[in-house]
């Protein structure tokens, strides 16, 4: 794929980052592609960047494959508002985090609860942490990468995710999951 080179206001960049966070590019694997992002080619960006007006070519960032998979058990809280609330923790293997733990606190936003918004920490081996915003519409989940520390720091993204979860039958607010997840990321100013 050819690099994207343009002039742009900081607006424009701004738009073109988001597009870019939702996106996910997929192309015929090279014979070189190593097993991790066979079949997924990253493509090449210009970072939105305040330069004053002077309009200089920018660095390019690269949007990188994102993928991984992970177990958890979490606990369901039915609110004194009738708001059912919860709260996940997990172990799972992602590609540029690797093996690494995660911390999700969800409210659902209809009865049966297959639909609810969150946030997600994850956490790195080394401490790193990547934040993502989850939505779930209908048991289908998207997540958004809204930044982290270390080498995360600005990281944006984003992700389909698909599982199974199961209540617990002695405890129907106790549930464990599995889950499956595929996107991209685009790391920020610390990692290009």
């Amino acid at each position: 794929m050819p690099y994207t080179k343009m002039r742009r206001s900081a607006a424009a960049g701004l738009a073109m980052s988001i597009a870019i966070a939702g996106s996910v590019l997929l192309a015929p694997a090279s014979p070189a592609a190593s097993d991790s992002t066979r079949g997924v080619r990253p493509a090449q960006s210009t970072r939105a960047v305040d330069d004053g007006g002077r309009h200089e070519n920018r660095k390019a960032v690269r949007l990188r494959p994102f993928k991984g998979s992970g177990t958890g058990r979490g606990t369901a809280t039915v609110r004194d508002d009738g708001k059912i609330t919860a709260v996940a923790d997990g172990t799972q293997h992602f590609t540029h985090l690797g093996r690494s733990t995660f911390h999700n606190e969800s409210v659902c936003t209809n009865p049966t609860c297959t639909s609810f918004i969150g946030t997600t920490v994850n956490v790195a081996a080394n401490g790193d942490t990547l934040i993502f915003l989850e939505t779930t519409l209908d048991g289908v989940s998207t997540f958004v990468i809204t930044g982290g520390t270390g080498r995360f720091q600005g990281a944006t993204g984003s992700a389909s995710t698909t599982g199974s979860v199961v209540s617990d039958p002695q405890n129907p607010l106790k549930f464990s999951f599995s889950f499956e997840s595929l996107g991209t990321i685009v790391f920020g100013d610390n990692l290009s």
